[in-house]
């Protein structure tokens, strides 16, 4: 059965047992490519994005996070307290109807749960698993705990983030987790396509670290090349100038990124600043970069004097590489974003008629998800084990009475 027929993923059932960004992340664009995603979960042991901000009404609860809203779109959700007595045997019942199982528990919890992999392959032998933990299940480290922020210090984003001669400061929020998730992703496809295909069904192992420090391949390809690696703001090697400069208003802004002395002759007319196209030390690359302070004070200069949509459209017209730096909410009025359908309108009993980002790709054959909100906890407990697992009235009597839905 598939809430979506026509989707590619299609018939494919997840359980989904990971919490915050990465994990959730993952098995949400399953679930947008037609995947019935069952998030497990309970009251007493919950989804900690669930109780992150920003809350409907500005009121903590479990069902009013738009955090939690973003990664867990068109899933349904069972409740399952997987240390009660029968939290188990529900686990069993589940796993005897999935496809594919995903959690990130620290390393060792599902075995002190009884639901190691020997076990649950015992229950599915077709049963895909795939592991998603901080630094892998393997290694001297692996029982480490941890969330992006440490994952982004561990890999070096912290180290080069920051201004030069100052302290890292380490990139937006658990930057990590939203560089790494698609890895895991990609790695749950490939092992269904590698079990369509007849092969042995496979047990994934993804280590949050390491998927973040493939994305450092840059500052790494340097570093074997015996160069430095230092902290430098919104500078960039291959171009100069690149930073934010201050457009007229309050806190507004517009980046710029000028690679060649061809680029920079363009900025310089669709400033029509005569204090940048005049003075000598400008004239080329090697010599702004020699002036730079000189350069980056009368550039702002030039800038601040503009509103930032103004600069933004005279930097289109020149076919510059450049903008306006958005707002979180200027994003909703982006007519770009808009176009393609960046954001879904979903209505929910909690949050109402809210916006959820859509997948940051299209095909154009397929109407891809969120099609629904995310779900209540435990709103979908009962048809999950009816009508997914198939368990009569008294089977769920009998988990209900050993606590397996509290």
């Amino acid at each position: 059965m598939s809430d979506s027929p026509q989707l590619p993923l299609s018939g494919v059932r997840v359980l989904d047992f990971t919490t915050t960004i990465a994990g959730p992340s993952a098995t949400r664009l399953l679930a947008d490519f037609g995947a019935i995603v069952i998030k497990v979960e309970s009251e007493t042991h919950p989804d900690t994005a669930r109780l992150s901000s920003p809350f409907a009404g500005g009121e903590r609860g479990l069902n009013s996070s738009g955090y939690f809203s973003a990664y867990n779109a068109g899933k349904r959700s069972a409740s399952v307290n997987l240390r009660s007595p029968g939290g188990r045997d529900a686990v069993r019942h589940l796993v005897n109807h999935a496809d594919v199982l995903v959690e990130s528990f620290a390393p060792g919890v599902m075995d002190r749960l009884g639901l190691s992999d020997e076990v649950l392959r015992e229950w599915n032998s077709q049963l895909i698993i795939a592991h998603h933990s901080l630094q892998g299940q393997t290694g001297p480290r692996s029982r480490q705990r941890g969330y992006g922020q440490l994952a982004s210090a561990m890999t070096g984003w912290f180290d080069i983030t920051g201004n030069p001669d100052e302290s890292p400061v380490g990139p937006y929020s658990a930057f990590t987790d939203f560089i790494a998730w698609p890895i895991l992703a990609s790695s749950i496809v490939l092992a269904l396509e590698s079990r369509d295909g007849g092969d042995p069904p496979l047990v994934i192992d993804h280590s949050h670290v390491e998927s973040s420090a493939y994305f450092a391949a840059p500052e790494l390809l340097r570093i074997q090349r015996d160069q430095a690696v230092e902290r430098a703001g919104n500078a960039e090697s291959y171009a100069f100038p690149s930073d934010a400069f201050p457009c007229r208003g309050d806190d507004e802004w517009c980046a710029l990124c000028i690679e060649d002395d061809t680029a920079w002759a363009a900025l310089v007319a669709a400033l029509d600043c005569s204090a940048l196209r005049d003075d000598a030390r400008f004239s080329t690359d090697s010599s702004r970069r020699q002036h730079s302070t000189a350069l980056l004070s009368a550039l702002r200069e030039a800038t601040s004097g503009l509103d930032a949509e103004e600069l933004e459209a005279r930097v289109r017209t020149a076919q510059l590489p450049g903008g306006r730096v958005y707002k979180a909410e200027d994003l909703f009025r982006d007519e770009q974003l808009l176009a393609r359908r960046a954001f879904r309108r979903l209505p929910h009993p909690v949050l109402g008629d809210h916006a959820v980002v859509a997948p940051a790709f299209a095909i154009r054959e397929i109407d891809s998800g969120p099609h629904k909100a995310f779900p209540l906890l435990g709103e979908d407990t009962e048809y999950v084990f009816r009508e997914v697992c198939g368990l009569s009235d008294e089977e769920i009597a009998q988990l209900a009475a050993r606590g397996a839905f509290q």
